[in-house]
């Protein structure tokens, strides 16, 4: 028998067990630290997800953040964070079969939306179209000033929101 509907998230790591004891959420959500520090946070959420830890101010510069946000491609300042240990790829054709198939090879994604940057770390599809195709987006976004209390995750249909851009990422072996 098929299953009738798929879905996927990246939550634990990889090296673990979901029910091991020593398992623990690789994806977690940062809220945006600064009201235009979309993209930093998302930069920060991916990072964290390989392993990699810097403050977003730190992450700032890397991306050639200057006030009011981050360029689109900021694909090698995710590179140069890693010691350009991580590939990351700007695609300014996204499709929801892209996000899809990053998602299956255990890696996390930089969704683009008009004037902003939130993070991808799951997928969810109907054979029969029973339920749309949605991408779980884990939004930097509301800003906080306590950035701990801001961001919010969420499933989102593919076919409601324009998607500008995505950067793929994976890890140089």
């Amino acid at each position: 028998m098929f299953p009738l509907f798929y879905t996927k998230q990246l939550q634990f790591c990889p090296h673990y067990a979901y029910n091991e004891a020593r398992s623990h959420h690789c994806f977690i959500l940062h809220g945006q630290q600064e009201w235009d520090y979309c993209a930093v946070a998302t930069c920060q959420m991916i990072l964290c997800y390989y392993r990699y830890y810097y403050s977003q101010d730190q992450i700032a510069p890397s991306l050639n953040y200057s006030p009011g946000g981050c360029p689109a491609d900021q694909s090698a300042g995710y590179e140069s964070l890693s010691n350009h240990h991580i590939d990351a790829t700007f695609d300014n054709a996204p499709t929801w079969q892209k996000a899809r198939d990053q998602i299956d090879e255990l890696r996390p994604l930089k969704s683009g939306v008009p004037h902003h940057a939130r993070a991808c770390a799951g997928y969810s599809h109907s054979v029969f179209a029973i339920i749309p195709k949605q991408l779980y987006i884990y939004d930097p976004s509301p800003w906080n000033a306590d950035y701990k209390l801001g961001g919010s995750i969420y499933w989102e249909d593919w076919d409601v929101i324009t998607h500008t851009n995505f950067i793929y990422t994976r890890l140089q072996y």
